[in-house]
Order: C-alpha cells, then structure tokens, then sequence
C-alpha cells in the first residue's frame, strides 16, 4: 500500500491559504467602493437628507435582525418595575426593571435629580465588564475608566438612565459568553445588537410616558462597547437628540469583531455610514490618542468620510471629533460633557 510522508501535500494547503487571504483582500477593496457608492444620500436640503437615509435605516435594521425587524408589533407601553435605592446630595437613585416585550426585560439604574419640571433624559452606557453601578461610581473599583460619567451628567440637572448589558464579568453576575450568544442569535435571524438595541429602543418608549421627564429630549453618552451602542441607538432611533460615543468610533475591518459584524455589513454599513444615519442631529466622537484597543490612526480615516456628511450639509459644528491625551476612556476634560448638555440652538 502507498503511503507518504504526513507533510508531502503541505505546500497545497499553504496555497489554499493563500488564495482565501488573497480573495478576502481583493474582497476588502471592492467593498470600500461599494460603500461609497451604496451610501448616497440627498444633500439638497436638511429634510431632504432625513428623507433620503431612511431607506438606509432599514437595511441596518435587516442586518442586525429580529426583534428590530418586527419592531411594530410592540405597540404595548413597557412595564416598569421601580425600587428606590438611596437618596443623596444629587437627587434620588431607583433599580428598574423595564419589560421590553417577548419576554425580554432591561434591568439599569435611574438618577432623579431634584426638580419640580421634567427634565431631559441621558442615557449613560457602561462598556465592557461593566454595569450601571461601576460607570456610575456607586463603588471604587481598580481600573475604572469612566471618569464619574453618570454623575457629572446628572450634576448638570439631568435625569439619567444607566443600563445593564450582556458585558458583565463573573464578579457581577453569572458567567456568559457574549460571542456564545452572538452566534446562537445569529443562527435564528437576530443578533446581541439586535436584541440590545430593542431593549433600549422600547426603554425609550417607556420614558416618553413619565412625567418627570422631557420626552423630545432624550440624549447618549458611553465608552468602548457603550460607544458602540451610543453610535448604533443612535443611527436607529431618531429620539436620541444629542450623541457622545467615546472610544469605540475605529476602522471596522481593522476592529472587526464578530459582534460588530453583520452580512455585508463591509458593503454598505459600519462606522462612516452610522455617523450619516445619525446626522443632521448633533454628534461628539471621542479617542484616545493613547487607546490600547482602538489604533488612533484608524480611527482618523474613518473621520475623512464621515465628516462629508455635515459638511456637506454646512452643519460642520454639530459634528465633533475629540481627540484626548490619555488612553481607553472618558477624558477628564469636560469638553464632551458641554457637548452633551448645552444647547447653543
């Protein structure tokens, strides 16, 4: 019987590497074209820009999946279940459970400022191995890189909403493996984005009914992954007023992990093209020159593109590309915080 060395065929398998590499790269530089000419909105007029995106909204919807997808069959108000936690110096602390629909329900903390007037809502997103109570300092915590987020919103007369995803550590909740779950949605037509963004689109829902709050005046802040979902709710949901998104806003291909990859997403939607889903609408990008996560250069050239959308439009000034001295995290400065809470309009 023939037999052979266990390495004679290598060189074959060294070349199917090579031409899936090569494909995938010829693939890469086809789709920078095919985004460029896939996204075009109507730069005519400001109404005519919102208009003209809307179709594009959709096709984001159809690559992150179900629930969005179905999104009209949730016409219910969310129940809200509220227990007051403390009350302090800034106003009064409560742990809400918002059942969102389909079984599903978003746990975070609420910060009610002391007021007799409804005020404006931020949402403040924790990012990875995070929770509400670390971005908003109910605890010291080794590492953290939140700068006191929540409360230097909530100092500026805000009511603000600090949300639990799926992105905490054993410390703080059972084990889970985020990219697990990713693909098990992924099999059944939906995504973790998917199923997020629903949580907090009908979190919205539920806080245009209370009487505390603005409900035309809903703003977003959060870093790293809570960078993500403040670029990504907001290029979903035209109630978000007001976009910080602090150290996640990169080149996708460089940073393409597989929660933040969607079918075709590279020929049609990633970083670029969500800053023109969310523009007219006043928008601060963050990063850090220092980021350890997140090449600073990168994320530079993804600025050339996205910026053409204000510009276009003559409204330059609502589009805001910070880039601070330190590394994965809120800078100390609070030029993203004037950004967020004071109107010049």
């Amino acid at each position: 019987m023939y037999s052979e060395p266990s390495n004679t065929a290598n060189n074959y398998r060294v070349d199917q590497k090579n031409e899936i590499d090569c494909f995938t790269e010829k693939c890469r530089v086809i789709s920078k074209m095919n985004r460029d000419n896939y996204f075009s909105p109507d730069f005519s007029s400001i109404d005519n820009y919102k208009k003209s995106v809307e179709g594009y909204r959709s096709d984001l919807v159809e690559m992150w999946g179900y629930p969005l997808t179905k999104l009209d069959n949730f016409t219910e108000t969310p129940v809200c279940h509220e227990t007051f936690v403390a009350r302090d110096e800034l106003g009064e602390i409560y742990r809400m459970v918002i059942e969102v629909g389909d079984g599903l329900s978003l746990y975070g903390l609420y910060f009610k400022p002391v007021s007799d007037k409804p005020l404006p809502l931020v949402i403040s997103q924790h990012g990875g191995a995070g929770t509400p109570e670390m971005c908003s300092f109910l605890f010291d915590w080794p590492g953290n890189n939140y700068g006191d987020m929540t409360r230097k919103v909530l100092r500026r007369n805000f009511a603000v909403f600090a949300p639990q995803l799926l992105l905490w550590t054993t410390h703080f909740g059972p084990e889970t493996d985020r990219n697990f779950v990713d693909r098990d949605l992924k099999q059944l037509g939906s995504s973790i984005t998917a199923v997020e963004i629903f949580k907090l689109t009908r979190a919205i829902d539920y806080f245009q009914t209370r009487s505390d709050i603005i409900k035309d005046d809903i703003r977003m802040v959060g870093l790293s992954y809570g960078g993500f979902y403040a670029l990504a709710l907001s290029a979903f949901d035209t109630r978000i007023k007001k976009t910080v998104s602090s150290c996640f806003f990169n080149n996708r291909i460089a940073n393409n992990w597989q929660d933040w990859c969607w079918f075709n997403s590279a020929n049609k939607i990633l970083d670029a093209e969500m800053v023109g889903l969310i523009c007219p609408r006043p928008l601060f990008i963050d990063v850090g020159a220092s980021d350890d996560l997140f090449n600073v250069e990168y994320a530079k050239d993804e600025y050339t593109r996205a910026r053409l959308y204000y510009e276009k439009l003559g409204i330059s000034n609502d589009f805001v590309f910070s880039i601070h001295e330190g590394g994965h995290e809120i800078p100390d400065n609070n030029i993203w915080l004037d950004f967020l809470t004071i109107d010049n309009k």
